[in-house]
Formats: C-alpha cells, structure tokens, sequence
C-alpha cells in the first residue's frame, strides 16, 4: 500500500514548490564523461528489507520494504525502471518519458498516466516512498521531497562506458528489490555489446569514425561514443584530434581530419533532410565520408541515450560500418 504524506508535511512544503519547480532538469544529455562515484549501492547482509544503500553522492539511506510507489527525475532513470520493475509500481518520471524524440517508454507512460516530475505539487501528492534522482540533481529539489518525508537516491545518469551503465542499473534493482531483473538486464546488454562486437571482420581495418551533429558538435574522449567505437575497433576522430567529451567544431576542421564515417543524429523520419543538411557543407561533402556516401544516420533518440538503450547506438554503428547480419 502506497504511504500517504502527512498533512502537515504537505503544507509545509508547498509554498516552495513554485521555487523549485526548474530543479527538476533533464540531466541525460549526449554521452558524456564519468562521474566520480558510481552510485551502487552497498547493502548490508542478507537478502530482503529492511537494507541500507549509499548512493552516488554518498548519502546513506535505509528501506524498511521494498518501495512500492516509486518516482523518477530523470530520463535514464525512467529507462531502468521500465525495464527492471513492476509499471504498477512507478508514479512519477521525467516529462521527457513522454517525448518520444528521446523516450524509449513514451507510449507506456502515457498510457499509464504517470506524474512528470515537472509537476512537484503533484509528485507530492503521489507521495512516493522512493524518489530516484540524478546525480547532479540541484540540493534544492532533494531537500524538498525530504521535507515531505519522501526519501530520495542518487544514482549515476552519465557514463563513459557500459560498464558505468550496469552498474546504474544494479543500483536501481537493489534499491527497489528488483536485483534479479536488472541482473538479467545487464546479462541482456552485455550479450547485444558481444553480438554487435562480432560484426568486425577478422582482421578489419580500423575505420576513422567522427560524431557529428548538424549543429556542429562532436563528442571525444571521455564520451560513451568514443567507448563504443573503441568496443567496435573503430577510431574516434575527434579523440584522435585531442577533443574532449565534448565540442564544437567547424565544418573545416571535418574538411582536415578528413573522416571515412561520419555519425550523426535525426529525428525519426528525418534521415534524409539530416544527410542532406550536412553535405551541403562543402566541408563535409570533400571528405571520404562525403564522397563515399558514408553518412550514417541515427535516431536522435538512439543517439543520445544514457541507459541500457544505448546499446542501439552500438548496434547501428556496427551494422553500418561493418554490414553483416542482422
């Protein structure tokens, strides 16, 4: 049964919520680079509740029952729940759980009929007894629901490779008692990172590979991009050029690094306009990748994912530069 927020507790943060309305953020962007804490939680021995967890930014946290109204700040977040526990059991995810440019639960969520947590006067009526948060989450926003006497855990929505991803997927299974379906999530994430792996021919050579959107922005070391490509035995050029996380870069610089692929992002449905919006720049069309029609075209949504989802983007890559199977 789903706890109720005392009165008392309602009333007393309600005047704040139009205050701290803009702390709920969207905080899964374009891959980017590692936190310092990963966010998986140390439980004590012993299966079951009660438990205690420290989540990524250190916070120590006890849970009587496994939570049984469970909310989501951010987007990542609202992917792993979605694919590790009982819908029944979520009342708030972010408002980009909705937008099926970025959402791989959109229609579920509709459907449903979720909180956004946009919305904090509501979420503070749906009352959950477990509010997960992103790392980088504003204080402001925590110390609100915890007024209300709602508990929230931080948990990682950033990663710089899969592994940082399974580990934000075990935190949120131990946290909501749901460790054999996110086990079995992981499993299933590091079989499709194995599968896409294998479309390298033996001996292949490495391609030189850019990310590059059409509004001029690349993503280098430190990014989830840069890992999957390194996964798939290609080479990030802008690593190769010394670029962090990342940049913005022109489309001469792309015209002197002179890419066999270039990686971008669209809209579903938009592939073509995207394809064509990138050629017309006389720097991309002079390189291998432009001369050689070797453009290759990402949902966005696939694109920017910062969950198990992002997988996909691994997927798409390999069959694009490698072909093969399905």
């Amino acid at each position: 049964m789903r706890h109720r927020l005392r009165i008392a507790a309602a009333l007393g943060v309600a005047a704040c919520v139009a205050l701290f309305v803009v702390a709920l953020r969207f905080d899964d962007g374009l891959p980017g680079a590692p936190l310092s804490t990963s966010g998986l939680p140390s439980t004590d021995t012993g299966a079951g509740f009660p438990r205690r967890a420290v989540d990524s930014s250190g916070q120590e946290i006890w849970i009587d029952a496994a939570p049984q109204a469970i909310g989501s700040q951010a987007l990542t977040l609202d992917h792993i729940l979605f694919a590790i526990t009982d819908p029944e059991r979520i009342v708030s995810v972010s408002p980009y759980a909705m937008d099926p440019g970025y959402s791989f639960v959109h229609e579920m969520a509709r459907e449903i009929g979720l909180t956004p947590s946009s919305d904090l006067e509501a979420v503070l009526r749906a009352a959950p007894d477990l509010m997960l948060l992103a790392h980088g989450a504003k204080a402001d926003l925590e110390d609100v629901l915890q007024r209300a006497s709602i508990p929230t855990f931080r948990v990682r929505t950033t990663f710089a490779d899969f592994d940082q991803v399974s580990e934000a997927i075990a935190a949120v299974g131990s946290i909501t008692g749901d460790e054999a379906a996110a086990e079995l999530e992981i499993r299933r994430l590091r079989e499709r990172v194995e599968r896409a792996k294998r479309r390298r021919p033996p001996g292949a050579r490495a391609p030189r590979v850019l990310p590059y959107s059409t509004y001029g922005s690349t993503l280098g070391r430190g990014s989830l991009f840069d890992h999957i490509l390194t996964e798939l035995g290609a080479i990030n050029v802008a690593a190769e050029q010394g670029i962090g996380q990342y940049a913005d870069i022109s489309g001469e610089q792309v015209a002197a690094w002179d890419p066999d692929w270039i990686v971008t992002a669209a809209a579903h449905g938009a592939s073509g306009q995207a394809r064509d919006q990138l050629l017309a720049d006389p720097g991309i069309a002079v390189t291998k990748a432009g001369q050689n029609g070797q453009i290759l075209v990402v949902e966005s949504r696939v694109f920017t994912a910062m969950s198990h989802h992002a997988v996909g983007l691994m997927e798409a890559i390999a069959a694009g530069i490698y072909g093969g199977g399905p």
